[in-house]
């Protein structure tokens, strides 16, 4: 698919910054750039459903430190 995007002039300076430093085209800096934030963004959307639903639920919760007291560790 292609995309365009209007960058500011920090952000294109810095996209060039990083191109020249790794010896990469920009192309592929936007690319990595674009999917570790995809990776992020569904992290976070992933915990937030998780707190929701044990929130939600009538899980009791311990703090780690029992857990460890149990487990020996």
């Amino acid at each position: 698919m292609a995309l365009s995007i209007d960058l500011n002039d920090e952000e294109k300076r810095r996209l060039e910054a990083v191109a020249v430093r790794t010896g990469r085209p920009t192309e592929d800096v936007v690319h990595d750039a674009i999917s570790l934030h995809l990776d992020e963004i569904e992290e976070t959307a992933w915990a937030e459903r998780a707190a929701r639903t044990r929130r939600a639920s009538d899980q009791k919760t311990r703090p780690v430190e029992e857990i460890r007291r149990e487990l020996g560790l």
